[in-house]
C-alpha cells in the first residue's frame, strides 16, 4: 500500500467519523462560550514514521475572532535527533464546522522549520531548516469556560538541510524529508 492510499483512507475514515460522531455528541454551545478573545492551543503530537515515531511538543497563541474561526502563531520542537532537531515557527488556522461543544475541526499549519544541529560529529559543517506544512483533522470538547481538549489526526511535511564534509575539499550536502502521520492532543486555554 502506498503512502497516499494509506493517508486517502485515514482522511476518508476521519471526516466520516467525525461527521457521525458530532451527531451523536450535538450539544448547543452554552452563550459566551469560545467568544471572541485571546486563546492558546497548548499540545503534544506523535509524529509517526515508517522506521521511528518522534514527539512534537507546540504551542499556538492566537486569537478566537468568532466562535468557529482562530489563527494564530505556533512555535514547536521536533527532536528527529538524525542529527538535526527542527523547531517548526509557523502561522496556524483552525475552522470548527459546526458551532457546539463537541464539534469536528480543520487545522492548517504552515510555516518554517528551525534546524539546531545535536550531533557531536564535527564533520557536519552547515545547517538549514525548510519548509514546515501540517494539515489535520479532529474533535474539539470545550466547557463553559472555553477551556477544553482537542484529539486530531494529519500529515506532517518537514523538511531540512545538512553539509557534512568529506575528504579534502569535498562536501556532502543531505537533504532530509519527513512526510509523516500525526496524531495529536492539546489542552485549549
Amino acid at each position: 500500500m502506498t503512502d497516499s492510499t494509506l493517508f486517502k483512507q485515514i482522511l476518508l475514515s476521519l471526516i466520516t467519523a467525525l461527521f457521525i460522531f458530532s451527531d451523536l455528541a450535538a450539544q448547543d454551545v452554552v452563550n459566551g462560550n469560545n467568544s471572541p478573545g485571546y486563546s492558546n492551543r497548548t499540545g503534544i503530537d506523535m509524529v509517526a514514521g515508517s522506521n521511528f515515531t518522534t514527539p512534537r511538543f507546540y504551542m499556538v497563541n492566537g486569537y478566537r475572532f468568532h466562535p468557529q474561526f482562530a489563527t494564530g502563531i505556533g512555535v514547536g520542537i521536533t527532536p528527529y535527533n538524525n542529527p538535526l532537531i527542527l523547531m517548526p515557527l509557523y502561522f496556524d488556522a483552525q475552522i470548527a464546522l459546526i458551532d457546539r461543544r463537541v464539534r469536528p475541526v480543520i487545522q492548517i499549519s504552515a510555516g518554517r522549520n528551525i534546524s539546531i544541529n545535536t550531533s557531536d560529529d564535527p564533520s557536519i559543517s552547515g545547517h538549514r531548516g525548510g519548509r514546515f506544512f501540517s494539515p489535520a483533522a479532529g474533535i474539539e470538547f470545550t466547557g463553559e469556560n472555553r477551556a477544553g481538549v482537542t484529539v486530531t489526526a494529519g500529515y506532517s511535511f518537514d523538511s531540512a538541510q545538512y553539509r557534512r564534509s568529506g575528504f579534502g575539499p569535498q562536501t556532502f550536502e543531505t537533504d532530509l524529508t519527513y512526510r509523516r502521520v500525526v496524531f495529536g492532543v492539546a489542552l485549549l486555554f
